[in-house]
């Protein structure tokens, strides 16, 4: 082995000396390890204002979920073109120090989603926050800044904006970066943020996914799905290892590692094909839609509250309505309005789109290894119903948790993928917020701001609900007794 290389390995076994140190932390995105799981702690099963909420302290808008980072949380959040980082002092609330990145320009994004979407990420010592707008910035326990890498503002599909948030592997802070053709993991130094490595992922580009980080066969890797594949990569130096195909075309929620096994899911464009509902047949709707009787259908003429896409939040976010498929997907046939031919045209087309394979959503379980595709070695079982289209899955004893909009919580089989119940916990709304578990109790958080308690097993039980009057899209953050939920204006901390 050449002595470049000698020095090459030497270091990057240096970078992971540290690494998976923070297990009994809640120190990034979903705590320990990505998985939503609490270590240990024992938050209270009811949620009650009056009772038991320790404070509640106002915050600027994000989907950025708190991190503990020693006796503070951190979180980001956005005001206009300000990029702000909070640490929050979990005692009573105060604001500790908060840090402003002031942008010329903010990335474009859904209106379900906003400028601050990504979870900070702390080693004990130094908090690393991503700001898609402006890059990567480095804090000590004070808020004084030590390093700040500014990168090139995010290009998302269809300005959808960003999702991903950063991990830590030993020296190694490494972020999905989505610039197009030109996305890409990239790898720094925590020292100093200089890159280490640069992983191109061009032809799956599209993710709002975390990159998981888990160990094979002693190597340690780290993997990011995208559209349509899961790859996994060398912490080493970023090479591409092997990869898992049949994902659908939309990642938003993150792979967990659990037990040596890799849970990844993913999502149709509009969710999955329950959402969906085909365009009316011509002869059911043209006698009450054409008003003026001429045989031609404007797209005036079509109601706009029928619905071709209902992702069931509290205030419609994400709908598509007819009116706006018709126009929009069907330009050409829309222009003097539809005959009947036209009509029977475009119906086909956004039938096969609403329930084709572009909206039907995948989940696979993954044994890690090998070289290349592994897709018919290594998958030990593939499910494409009852999948959530943002919230990632919570693996607990055996079991795999996913919540869905609606309110349909679906629990099955770790090992067999075979669904165990699938049932309404009568809290409708749309869910953005992953599910978390905290001593055999799981937790699930509406846009409507109402919280669910089920307890975790075979029976399903939903054992309290509680109303937050905010709507919530963070995952929320515990850390010993207390619970942490950020809502659209507040960070919230209920403690026993």
């Amino acid at each position: 082995m050449s002595p470049k290389r000698l020095s090459f390995l030497f270091l990057f076994c240096v970078f992971l000396l540290p690494f998976c140190s923070q297990a009994s932390e809640w120190s990034q995105f979903r705590g320990p390890d990505g998985s939503g799981v609490a270590v240990s702690g024992h938050p209270p099963i009811s949620l009650n204002v009056d009772s038991n909420l320790k404070w509640k302290t106002a915050v600027s808008k994000g989907h950025s979920s708190p991190i503990q980072f020693g006796e503070r949380l951190i979180l980001s959040g956005s005001d206009g073109k300000d990029q702000i980082t909070y640490a929050i002092n979990i005692e009573d609330g105060s604001i500790a120090w908060e840090n402003r990145i002031t942008v010329e320009e903010v990335e474009k994004h859904h209106n379900t989603n906003n400028a601050a979407p990504s979870t900070p990420v702390t080693d004990g010592n130094w908090v690393y926050v991503y700001h898609p707008s402006f890059g990567l910035v480095a804090y000590d326990y004070e808020g004084a800044e030590q390093w700040r890498k500014p990168l090139p503002i995010v290009k998302t599909p269809r300005n959808q904006g960003s999702g991903s948030s950063p991990v830590l592997a030993g020296d190694l802070l490494i972020i999905d970066r989505q610039l197009g053709k030109d996305t890409h993991l990239l790898a720094v130094n925590k020292k100093d943020g200089s890159e280490v490595w640069k992983a191109p992922r061009p032809l799956n580009a599209w993710s709002f996914s975390t990159p998981v980080i888990f160990e094979e066969d002693g190597n340690s890797m780290i993997g990011m799905a995208g559209s349509g594949s899961f790859i996994a990569y060398s912490l080493f130096d970023g090479e591409q290892r092997w990869w898992v195909t049949g994902l659908a075309t939309q990642i938003c929620s993150s792979p967990v590692f659990v037990n040596g096994i890799l849970y990844i899911s993913s999502s149709g464009a509009q969710g999955d094909d329950t959402n969906t509902t085909s365009p009316p047949d011509w002869d059911e709707i043209i006698g009450e839609w054409d008003t003026n009787k001429d045989g031609i259908l404007a797209i005036e003429e079509i109601p706009n509250d029928i619905l071709v896409t209902d992702r069931k939040t509290s205030d419609g976010a994400g709908n598509f309505r007819l009116r706006g498929m018709a126009s929009f997907f069907y330009k050409d046939l829309a222009e003097d309005g539809y005959t009947k031919a036209e009509w029977a045209e475009m119906r086909e087309k956004s039938h096969n789109f609403l329930k084709g394979s572009l909206n039907r959503p995948v989940m696979v379980a993954v044994r890690p290894g090998g070289k290349g595709d592994v897709s018919d070695t290594h998958v030990l079982w593939r499910e494409s119903k009852r999948i959530p289209e943002i919230p990632s899955p919570v693996v607990y004893e055996n079991r795999v948790y996913n919540i869905r909009s609606g309110g349909i919580l679906n629990c099955r089989n770790a090992e067999t993928g075979e669904t165990i119940y699938d049932k309404h916990i009568d809290a409708p709304g749309g869910y953005f917020a992953s599910p978390v578990v905290a001593n055999g109790n799981l937790y699930v958080a509406s846009d409507r701001g109402e919280v669910s308690v089920i307890r975790t097993g075979d029976e399903f039980e939903v054992i309290s609900k509680s109303e937050l009057s905010e709507s919530i899209a963070a995952s929320p953050a515990i850390v010993a007794n207390t619970i942490f939920f950020r809502s659209a204006s507040n960070l919230w901390a209920f403690s026993n």
